[in-house]
């Protein structure tokens, strides 16, 4: 169903959330995925929705690693990349800008002096955006979205 058609017939779209799914469109490109939900089930749906997601994402990023033949690395040969990333250690430096909880501000730090492109971090409060120094900030279930998507291209 295109947005033009959601617009001028929104009462059809009710009726049909009843039964199906309803896939939305705009200018032949699919933009929204419409379904029904009782009241009482939104947050399990919800929870549903992400956990899936964060699974495609992940599917994406074994598939990219299988094009890449990075699949195939033994533990061992992981283990020699985390070895010689730690051997070639970043200056980290001050930041000037206190965070909420200091003794996060050395994983910012060492994200900033790296050129990493993100903290991941299950505690998203602790860094507020306007103290980040432009440092995107994810939660691990974000983050495996977001690979998932640049691995997509």
């Amino acid at each position: 169903m295109s947005v033009r058609e959601l617009r001028l017939r929104p009462g059809e779209v009710w009726a049909q959330l009843g039964s199906e799914d309803v896939v939305l469109t705009s200018n032949g490109k699919t933009i929204a995925l419409l379904t029904g939900i009782r009241e009482d089930d939104l947050w399990d749906a919800l929870d549903a929705l992400r956990r899936a997601r964060a699974l495609v994402a992940l599917d994406r990023i074994h598939r990219h690693s299988a094009r890449q033949g990075t699949e195939r690395l033994t533990d061992e040969e992981i283990e020699a990349e985390i070895r010689a990333a730690r051997g070639h250690p970043a200056a980290a430096y001050p930041l000037p800008l206190v965070l909420p909880d200091p003794d996060d501000a050395v994983f910012l730090e060492a994200a900033l002096a790296s050129g990493a492109d993100a903290v991941i971090t299950g505690n998203s409060n602790d860094y507020p955006p306007e103290r980040c120094h432009g440092m995107r900030v994810m939660t691990p279930a974000r983050f495996i979205q977001w690979w998932g998507e640049a691995a997509q291209g």
